[in-house]
């Protein structure tokens, strides 16, 4: 039989069409077309590599890598080829750009056949960026495979550029943690690795560095910091532009406790603009010192509210400064506002409330929410007020108030509302506390809009009609509304739903209701 001419199966070219369609779920299609490497059909598997490239090029390492191994179970059932046969190597011949052949033998690397992964190693390697797809497979089943994972890896890491090493940092935090890998190999390429690095992280571009998943930057501040191979005006820079909790945090307490950190420098860190940092700087300075620092009683107005906690536990601890009577010394601070409620008292209600007729938005603001905290549910008629403001702010602090406290206006006050206001904020606040009302008191506003435009909106209202209190007792009067609104032509109730609704009734209703009105 002439192996060039061998006819590619139906659903390999079918699998071959949908996949450029973008079909999120598109591994198993990706497995199937892939067997058309063993046909030798130049046009198809270039359309294969696009396909690929197409797809990896909007993925970040973290997911290219879980896709890998998601889409090896698809292979395994594929085992009608001889893989060990495929000549991957002239493949390279039909690319006239080479981001597709790439692609193939990126997900290679994954395959379940470890023959054709290492062969896909051993042309990989010779590509640039390819370090963690490489890296990765130190931690491979199959030792024949790791060993030479482990000596590809080697040579690459001395090719690669800055670059390419720190999106592999993520892959070595992974192979620290796997149990396959080989501790000397793994030994041997962290000395290799980190020597590489450090040569040449003079290179390195702080933003774009930022541009790097979330997961990687992690994995590089974990490694860098281990070995200290950041310079503290490199991370002084960094702890500016970096926005992650967590990567913050790993710099943060790094660079407190470095040798360079002394008295008179973690003192100008106390009022730095970044939360986490003023945050570390206060934990570091109170551990060394066992002290508070000069000027402590200004931090009381810290945008942070966890700041402002532990320098009132700090104050209180060394100090007898009357921290109610600071915070009214410090109105109309918005600041201040907000410290009264946190450890005043209801006492404090009258003083701020002429503060809801400021000027000045964001004074507004805080007072709602300081009198949320103080007022709890009986702040209802203050909530209600500026829940209809104009200003979204405004409006936005009375909706969690209500939101947080509970409250509770009634399912009609609230629909018939929702029917005067024009203004768009006013009505989607308003349909969210329709639809924390009574589960049967809504039910007749909630059939009035079960065809709300908006898909997630009319989502949240078929959740909350299919959800009702099975002991509950439902009036004569409500029942005809919700019968009304149910019978309604233009609500277009579907025939399932108004079913269910009339069984419940006739359980929480004493009237009873029968199931052929429908």
């Amino acid at each position: 039989m002439n192996f060039f001419k061998k006819t590619i199966p139906e659903y390999i070219q079918l699998s071959l069409e949908q996949l450029e369609e973008k079909p999120q779920d598109w591994l198993s299609l990706y497995a199937n077309a892939y067997q058309v490497l063993n046909y030798q059909n130049q046009k198809m598997i270039v359309r294969l590599g696009n396909i690929g490239n197409d797809y990896l090029s909007t993925m970040n390492i973290p997911q290219i890598i879980k896709a890998g191994e998601r889409w090896r179970n698809y292979t395994s059932m594929l085992w009608s080829i001889d893989w060990q046969n495929i000549d991957i190597q002239t493949i390279s011949d039909y690319f006239f750009k080479k981001d597709g052949y790439v692609s193939l033998l990126i997900m290679g690397c994954f395959h379940s056949s470890g023959y054709f992964r290492e062969k896909c190693l051993n042309i990989l390697v010779d590509y640039p960026n390819t370090l963690v797809f490489i890296m990765i497979r130190m931690n491979d089943w199959v030792e024949e495979v790791r060993d030479k994972a482990y000596a590809l890896s080697y040579w690459r890491i001395s090719e690669s550029l800055l670059d390419e090493l720190i999106d592999a940092s993520y892959v070595f935090i992974k192979l620290k943690k796997s149990k396959r890998r080989q501790q000397a190999q793994l030994d041997d390429i962290e000395k290799h690795y980190i020597k590489r690095l450090s040569k040449l992280l003079i290179e390195l571009n702080i933003h774009n560095f930022m541009q790097k998943d979330e997961c990687i930057r992690k994995a590089f501040y974990q490694i860098t910091l281990e070995y200290g191979l950041l310079s503290y005006q490199l991370i002084e820079e960094l702890l500016n532009i970096e926005k992650n909790s967590f990567c913050l945090l790993l710099i943060t307490k790094s660079f407190l406790q470095s040798d360079e950190m002394n008295q008179d420098k973690l003192y100008t860190y106390l009022h730095h603009l970044n939360f986490y940092v003023r945050k570390e700087a206060m934990l570091c300075y109170y551990e060394r010192n066992q002290r508070i620092w000069k000027g402590i009683e200004n931090d009381l107005l810290d945008k942070s509210h966890a700041i402002r906690e532990y320098v009132r536990f700090l104050l209180k601890k060394h100090t007898q400064i009357n921290i109610l009577e600071y915070y009214h010394d410090h109105l109309p601070d918005p600041i201040a506002i907000l410290g009264i409620s946190e450890v005043g008292t209801s006492q404090d209600i009258d003083i701020l409330l002429p503060y809801l007729e400021s000027e000045q938005e964001r004074i507004v603001k805080v007072t709602i929410q300081a009198l949320s905290r103080l007022m709890k549910e009986k702040g209802q008629d203050i909530y209600w007020r500026f829940l209809l403001d104009e200003r979204m702010t405004l409006s936005k602090a009375a909706f969690q108030s209500i939101k947080k406290n509970k409250v509770h206006y009634t399912a009609q006050v609230v629909y018939e509302t929702y029917q005067k206001v024009s203004i768009e904020h006013h009505s989607r606040y308003l349909l969210m506390i329709l639809l924390e009302e009574d589960s049967w008191e809504r039910l007749p506003y909630l059939l009035e809009l079960y065809h709300y435009p908006y898909e997630k909106m009319r989502q949240l209202i078929h959740l909350r009609v299919n959800q009702r209190n099975p002991y509950k007792k439902v009036s004569k009067q409500l029942k005809e509304k919700i019968m009304n609104s149910l019978m309604n032509q233009k609500n277009d109730i579907p025939h399932n739903v108004q079913k269910s609704i009339l069984f419940d009734l006739k359980f929480v209703c004493k009237d009873e209701v029968k199931l052929d009105e429908v």
